[in-house]
């Protein structure tokens, strides 16, 4: 049954323009910056992962944007009442859109990241030298964590304005805003601790070995958290999503 539900949502989801709008700007995001910074540069240099994932912030948003619209306008369409009519389960259908929506955007992001590579090898003057890998953590982890929170909002609202707006809204502003209100009254610190960018940066800097040598280890503003409590955070967020989600679909009445 839920393979049957997999291949239906991966059938829909293939069937839609949108995705291949989404498709071409998230993979555009992260190729295109790489075109203009090879192709205008005036001397040969290596590229690294910092430089070719100059536009992970981009193609993240569009990842974010196109989670939370999607499952928002499905239930605005009333398309999963036909998934709780055929299906055995009300969380079958949420469960596989989940997983197919992870697949495709796993697979964006990897077709991305390749173009990006092959343009860094392609142009004479440039080639792709690797280097530290933080970056490409950090651009994985806000992908899952604003991901699972547009998906989340979509659910709860039903609005693909919510669900885009509010996501979009906490990565690019409020997420930035955290730290300077952490350094002015000390009360912020609780929210800069649970805040998904210093957690996605801290734990991408221990897997990529990067952690800067010398720092205080602590919970103030400033200091190192430990890997477990980043680990902790993020998993909280990605679960609180999606056992909010689950919650949701199973006592919400179609309309």
């Amino acid at each position: 049954m839920f393979f049957n539900a997999l291949k239906s949502e991966w059938t829909k989801l293939m069937s839609l323009r949108s995705t291949a709008v989404y498709f071409i700007l998230i993979t555009g995001a992260l190729y295109g910056p790489m075109v203009l910074l090879v192709g205008l540069a005036d001397t040969s240099s290596g590229v690294d992962w910092s430089s070719l994932l100059v536009g992970w912030g981009i193609a993240v948003a569009i990842s974010t944007a196109f989670a939370g619209a999607s499952v928002a306008g499905e239930l605005d369409d009333h398309m999963h009442a036909h998934a709780y009519l055929t299906q055995n389960s009300r969380s079958t259908w949420i469960a596989a859109k989940s997983v197919v929506y992870t697949v495709f955007l796993a697979i964006t992001f990897a077709i991305g990241i390749g173009l990006a590579v092959a343009v860094a090898q392609v142009f004479p003057d440039s080639s792709f030298s690797g280097g530290e890998t933080t970056d490409l953590f950090i651009a994985l982890f806000h992908a899952i964590i604003f991901g699972s929170f547009a998906f989340a909002i979509g659910m709860l609202t039903r609005s693909k304005v919510a669900a885009v707006a509010l996501p979009l809204a906490w990565m690019l502003v409020i997420d930035q805003l955290i730290p300077l209100a952490a350094s002015k009254i000390e009360a912020a610190t609780f929210l800069w601790l649970l805040s998904p960018r210093p957690r996605s940066g801290q734990l991408a800097d221990t897997i990529a070995g990067t952690v800067e040598t010398g720092m205080e280890h602590g919970f103030e503003l400033g200091q190192i958290q430990p890997d477990w409590f980043n680990v902790a955070v993020i998993a909280g967020w990605v679960i609180v999503a999606t056992v909010s989600v689950f919650a949701v679909n199973r006592v919400r009445d179609v309309r």
